[in-house]
C-alpha cells in the first residue's frame, strides 16, 4: 500500500494564531515581541507552518518570510539560510511601479543596507505587516546566529515602534524548535535577543487526526478494512509514538502486510518497537 500525500490541515490553529499576530486583542498584544512555538521532531510542526499559518497569514495580507533550518543544507549554514530566505522574499514582493532604494541581495551584510532598514522600507511602501517564520530555530545558537537575531530584534523594534504607524503594520517573528533546553533559553535568558517573547507548547494531533488519517487509509483500493486496528487501539499506539503522523502511517501500512488475526495487539507491539527504535536513534 503506498502511503497516503494527503495533509491534514488545522485551520482552527492557523486562524488563531493569525489572529493573534495580524489583530491582536489587549491581552495578546505582546505576540508582537515574538512568539516561540515549543514540540518535540515529527508532531507535524513543519507541516503546520508551511501548509496553514503561511496560507492564512497571506490570505490575510501579510509579507510571509519562511526558512526551515531543519534542512539538510539549511543545517550547514542556518544563518545563510535565513539571510537568504529574507532576500529572496525582499525580492519577490518590492512595489513595481516603486522598487526598493537598496539592492535586495544585499540586506543583512556589510554591503548591503540592515534587516532594520530594509524591513521598515518594505513595509511602509508595500503598507503591509511582515512575518518571519523561523523553522528550527535553535540552529541559530552560535555566535553568528545570535548576531542575526539580534539584527532582527533590532528589525522588528525599528518597525514596531514607529511614531507614525496609522496603517497599523508589523514586523512579527515566529520561532519553532524541537530542542525544548535551547527555545526556552532564547526567551528566558535576558542575555537572549527574544528574551521575553511568548512561548506556547505547539500542541498534539489527537482524536481528529486519527479520524481522518483512516479515512485517508480506506480511500486506498489495496486497504484491507479488517486491518484496521480499533479506535481505542489507535488512540493508544498514536500515543505510544508520541503523536507523530509520520510513524503512525508507517504501523497503519506496515500492518496491511502482516498476517495473523490479532490486529490491535500486532498494532500496540509495532507502535512500542518503533517507539523504542527512535529513542535509541536519538
Amino acid at each position: 500500500m503506498t502511503a497516503t500525500q494527503a495533509i491534514f490541515h488545522r485551520t482552527p490553529t492557523a486562524n488563531a494564531l493569525t489572529q493573534k499576530l495580524l489583530h491582536p486583542s489587549g491581552f495578546d498584544v505582546t505576540a508582537r515581541d515574538g512568539v516561540f512555538l515549543i514540540g518535540s521532531r515529527g508532531i507535524g510542526k513543519t507541516t503546520f507552518l508551511r501548509e496553514d499559518l503561511m496560507a492564512e497569514l497571506e490570505r490575510q495580507g501579510a509579507v510571509v518570510i519562511y526558512a526551515d533550518l531543519g534542512k539538510t543544507a539549511a543545517r550547514r549554514s542556518p544563518v545563510k539560510s535565513l539571510l537568504k530566505a529574507i532576500q529572496e522574499t525582499l525580492q519577490g514582493v518590492q512595489p513595481p511601479s516603486i522598487p526598493l532604494s537598496f539592492d535586495v541581495t544585499l540586506v543583512g551584510t556589510e554591503a548591503g543596507v540592515s534587516i532594520a532598514e530594509a524591513f521598515v522600507e518594505l513595509i511602509q511602501r508595500c503598507n503591509r505587516s511582515a512575518v518571519v517564520i523561523i523553522d528550527e530555530v535553535q540552529a541559530l545558537q552560535s555566535r553568528t546566529g545570535q548576531r542575526l537575531l539580534r539584527a532582527l530584534k533590532a528589525a522588528r523594534d525599528a518597525v514596531n515602534l514607529r511614531p507614525d504607524n496609522d496603517s497599523d503594520t508589523y514586523l512579527l517573528i515566529v520561532a519553532a524548535g524541537s530542542c525544548r533546553r535551547a527555545v526556552t533559553a532564547m526567551t528566558s535568558d535576558s542575555s537572549q535577543a527574544f528574551y521575553g517573547a511568548e512561548r506556547l507548547e505547539f500542541p498534539l494531533l489527537g482524536h481528529d487526526y486519527i479520524d481522518w488519517q483512516v479515512r485517508e487509509l480506506l480511500r486506498l483500493p489495496s486497504t484491507d478494512r479488517n486491518r484496521i486496528p480499533s479506535r481505542k487501539a489507535l488512540e493508544e499506539g498514536f500515543k505510544t509514538l508520541g503523536c507523530r503522523p509520520k510513524f503512525f502511517l508507517k504501523v497503519l501500512n506496515l500492518l496491511q502486510k502482516r498476517p495473523g488475526q490479532k490486529i490491535d495487539q500486532t498494532f500496540l507491539s509495532t507502535c512500542t518497537s518503533h517507539a523504542r527504535n527512535e529513542a535509541e536513534a536519538h
